[in-house]
C-alpha cells in the first residue's frame, strides 16, 4: 500500500508539474503574443508618423512652391505695369510732338515776319492743338467763374466779403481746372466772395 501512495503521489506530483509547465507555456505564449502585438502596434506607429513627416515635407515643398510662384508672379505684374506705363508715355511724348513742331513753325514764322496778330493766332492755334491732345487722353477743363466754391474741386487763394452774393462763390479764376476720366487731377485756384457778416 505504501508503494501505491507513492506511486499516486509521484503520479500527482508529475501531473501537477506537467500543468505547472503547461501553464508556464501557454503564459510564455500570452506574453509572446503581447510582446508580438505590442511591436505590431510600435512598427504601425513608426509607420504612422513616418507618413506624417513626409506628408509634412510634402507640404512644405508645396508651400515653397507656391511662395515662389507668387513671388515670380508679382515681379512679373509689377514689370508688366513698368510698361504699360512707359508704353503710354511714349504715346502721349507722341502725340505732344506735333504740338511742339507748331511751336518751332510759331517761333521761326513770328521772328521773320515781325506780324504779332500772326503770332498771336498761331498761338491760339497751338493751344486748340494741345488741348485737343488732352481731350483725346480723356482731360476736361473746367473753369469755375460764377460758380458756388467747391472745395473738393476748387483752391481758394484769397476771400474777400460782398454784398453782391449769398453763397460763397467764384469771383475770380487765376488758373482753370483739369479732371481726368472725371477726377479732379488739378484744382482750380480762385479767389473766392462770401456775404458780408449781417449786422
Amino acid at each position: 500500500m505504501t508503494e501505491e501512495k507513492n506511486h499516486d503521489s509521484i503520479q500527482e506530483s508529475d501531473e501537477r508539474q506537467t500543468v505547472a509547465e503547461n501553464t508556464e507555456f501557454q503564459g510564455d505564449d500570452s506574453t509572446q503574443e503581447a510582446n508580438q502585438s505590442s511591436a505590431e502596434n510600435g512598427e504601425h506607429e513608426v509607420s504612422e508618423v513616418d507618413e506624417l513627416k513626409q506628408e509634412i515635407e510634402s507640404l512644405k515643398t508645396d508651400l515653397l512652391r507656391e511662395r515662389a510662384d507668387f513671388q515670380n508672379y508679382r515681379k512679373h505684374q509689377t514689370q508688366k505695369l513698368i510698361q504699360m506705363a512707359s508704353d503710354e508715355a511714349g504715346k502721349m511724348l507722341v502725340s505732344l510732338l506735333p504740338v511742339l513742331d507748331s511751336f518751332d513753325q510759331l517761333l521761326a514764322a513770328g521772328s521773320s515776319e515781325g506780324d504779332l496778330g500772326k503770332f498771336l493766332e498761331g498761338a491760339q492755334l497751338i493751344r486748340r492743338q494741345m488741348f485737343s491732345v488732352f481731350s483725346d487722353k480723356g482731360v476736361e477743363e473746367f473753369d469755375p467763374s460764377g460758380q458756388a466754391f467747391d472745395p473738393g474741386s476748387m483752391e481758394a487763394l484769397s476771400v474777400q466779403e460782398s454784398d453782391e452774393v449769398t453763397e460763397e462763390s467764384v469771383a475770380q479764376v487765376f488758373q482753370k481746372g483739369y479732371k481726368l476720366q472725371g477726377k479732379v487731377v488739378r484744382a482750380a485756384r480762385v479767389v473766392v466772395s462770401r456775404p458780408k457778416p449781417s449786422k
